[in-house]
C-alpha cells in the first residue's frame, strides 16, 4: 500500500516552536532526509525535530548545496525526490525535514517540484511552520505589519536606496542579512528608518538586537533576520 510523502516545517530553531501537526506527523515516519549545508555538516532542521522521531526511523542527511544555481539545487532535489517517493510505494510514510516554513525561501520547494514532475502517483502533503520572520518579530516585540501597511521580504543584499521600496511598504524583512548588515544600516540611516535584527533565532548564541548596530563588529552569523521600519505616523498615536 502506498503511503505518503511529506514536507515539514521545524520552525526557526526553538524546538517548542514545532507545530502539533508536525509532531504527529514526525512520530509515525519511517524515513526522514534532512539537508545539510556539506557533506558531513550539521543539519540543524533534524537537530529541532529530532525527539519526536520513532527510534526505528530511518534517517538520511542529504546535501543541499548552498547555491545560486538552481540546476545544481534541482539536481540535488531529484535524488531526494526519488528516494522520498521509493519509499512511499514500499508503503513507509516519509518525510523532508526544513527549517522555518516549508513554503517559504525553503529547500522543500525543489523537493516538491521534482515529486510532482517525476513521481506524480505518489500522495504528497506539505506541513508548514512557523516562519522565522515572525518567531524574530516576536523575540523583538515588533509588529511586522498594522492596519493597511504592506510588508516587504527582501532576501538579498539591499539597494542602496531603500526610499522607493519604503514608499510601497513602510516595513522590510531583510532574510540572511548578515552579510549585508552594515550596507543594510547605511541605506536605513539615508532613508531614515530603522533596523532591528535577531541572529540565530531560536538556536544556540541567539542575540536579539533592537538596534542592529550592536552586531556590526561582531562574527557574521547567516542566519540573521534585520527588519526596516520607516518611521510614520499610524491613526490614533
Amino acid at each position: 500500500m502506498k503511503a505518503t510523502v511529506y514536507g515539514i516545517g521545524a520552525g526557526p530553531g526553538d524546538p517548542s516552536l514545532i507545530t502539533l501537526k508536525a509532531v504527529t506527523v514526525l512520530s509515525g515516519l519511517s524515513l526522514l532526509v534532512a539537508p545539510q549545508a556539506t557533506e558531513g555538516g550539521e543539519s540543524v532542521a533534524l537537530g529541532i525535530v529530532s525527539a519526536h522521531l520513532d527510534p526505528q526511523c530511518e534517517v538520511v542527511e542529504a546535501v543541499f548545496p548552498m547555491a545560486e544555481d538552481v540546476a545544481l539545487k534541482m539536481a540535488a532535489a531529484t535524488g531526494v525526490a526519488a528516494r522520498l517517493a521509493n519509499a512511499a510505494r514500499a508503503g513507509r510514510n516519509a518525510a523532508f525535514v526544513t527549517l522555518g516554513d516549508t513554503m517559504l525561501y525553503s529547500t522543500w520547494g525543489y523537493v516538491l517540484r521534482a515529486l510532482r514532475s517525476d513521481h506524480p502517483d505518489v500522495a504528497v502533503q506539505t506541513v508548514p511552520g512557523v516562519p522565522s520572520l515572525c518567531a524574530c518579530a516576536a523575540l523583538l516585540g515588533e509588529p511586522l505589519a498594522e492596519g493597511r501597511d504592506a510588508l516587504l521580504v527582501w532576501p538579498d543584499a539591499p539597494p542602496a536606496d531603500l526610499e522607493p521600496l519604503l514608499a510601497v511598504a513602510p516595513n522590510i524583512v531583510a532574510m540572511k542579512a548578515g552579510r549585508h548588515l552594515e550596507a543594510l544600516l547605511g541605506a536605513a540611516d539615508a532613508a531614515g528608518a530603522d533596523v532591528s535584527a535577531v541572529q540565530r533565532c531560536g538556536l544556540e548564541r541567539e542575540r536579539v538586537a533592537a538596534d542592529a548596530r550592536e552586531l556590526v563588529g561582531g562574527p557574521v552569523e547567516y542566519f540573521t533576520t534585520a527588519i526596516v521600519r520607516k518611521k510614520v505616523e499610524h491613526d490614533g498615536r
